[in-house]
């Protein structure tokens, strides 16, 4: 069953009351250094095009005042770690996922 999660009206933030110049999906965890061996992101595991196994995100929308959704255009992977965590964005894969953005970190 889908479940929509993330919703952020703009009542709740004043300095956001009329738009927003960013928005960000993904995964966190802390890391300083990154060093090993590291905290898991996600299930543990690097991630791949598999919605199987690593931690992902699907239907990733922007709406716009008007509850439209926006095409995302211009994104930027952000990876402090980049040799111990994966950002993968596999675009827009239908109705089944619609946006499919994965990511993770193995578990040493």
């Amino acid at each position: 069953a889908k479940k929509t999660i993330g919703n952020w009206p703009k009542e709740m933030f004043s300095a956001l009351s009329e738009y927003a110049t960013q928005v960000e999906w993904g995964g966190e965890i802390g890391n300083p250094g990154c060093v090993t061996p590291v905290p898991g992101m996600g299930c543990g595991r690097r991630a791949d095009y598999d919605t199987a196994r690593p931690a992902f995100i699907c239907y990733a929308t922007v709406v716009d005042e008007s509850r439209h959704n926006v095409e995302i255009r211009d994104t930027e992977k952000v990876k402090d770690c980049p040799n111990l965590y994966d950002v993968l964005d596999w675009g827009n894969q239908g109705p089944e996922y619609g946006r499919l953005i994965f990511h993770g970190g193995p578990v040493y």
